[in-house]
């Protein structure tokens, strides 16, 4: 198991440390607030080969907001990914892949209260499992059209070797975002969102749309 870049967590402590000192400088305690939100979205998957593909993504968290402007949040989410990369690594191959990135997180959340429409940024850090399995075409010849053929007739490359390969794995992981918290009816608010992971294996960007209730 590979561990996370070590300059993407000094980088992420010394910003929640950063935001944490300031914005609590500020905050107002308030009484005891609670925030569940469920979100479904899109989500985009690279890793060192290239592209993993993007695809359809699902999660929920709770947040926890002893302040004004400061919040705890507990997220976990899924994203089952597919896309195919071209000669990765320089290699006369086609891969096709499909798999999935669980990303399980804690971060601080700080709000800019005080508006209609409530930005926030949030950071922290986790874990992302990952599973994938990679189809690989390769050892391509070229197959000439017959003389015969009225359409299509271009060379086409056809591969004689295939193979599969499966990856599994999990690794500390650490994100940022932000989003807007736009009021409903009720307690309830829709959220849009924007979301990068970085883990030592693979880079996540989500943006998810979210309908939170705030107790």
């Amino acid at each position: 198991m590979l561990e996370s870049p070590p300059k993407m967590h000094q980088l992420l402590l010394f910003a929640l440390v950063a935001a944490l000192t300031v914005a609590t400088a500020h905050a107002q305690e308030i009484p005891g607030r609670v925030q569940v939100k469920a979100y479904v979205g899109e989500g985009y998957v690279r890793g060192s080969e290239g592209t993993y593909g993007k695809g359809a993504e699902q999660g929920g968290s709770i947040e926890f907001r002893p302040f004004s402007r400061i919040g705890f949040m507990l997220d976990v989410n899924r994203l089952n990914h597919s896309g195919s990369i071209v000669n990765p690594g320089g290699a006369n191959e086609w891969w096709d892949i499909i798999g999935t990135a669980v990303h399980s997180s804690g971060s601080l959340v700080y709000h800019f209260s005080g508006v209609r429409f409530e930005p926030y940024v949030f950071g922290g850090a986790g874990a992302v499992r990952v599973s994938r399995t990679i189809y690989i075409k390769s050892d391509f010849i070229i197959s000439n059209p017959s003389r015969l053929c009225l359409s299509g007739c271009e060379p086409r490359p056809i591969p004689t070797r295939f193979d599969q390969r499966t990856f599994k794995g999990t690794n500390a992981a650490a994100q940022i975002g932000g989003g807007i918290r736009v009021p409903l009816v009720w307690r309830l608010s829709f959220q849009p969102e924007f979301r990068f992971v970085q883990s030592s294996d693979i880079r996540l960007a989500h943006a998810v749309f979210a309908l939170a209730y705030t107790h």
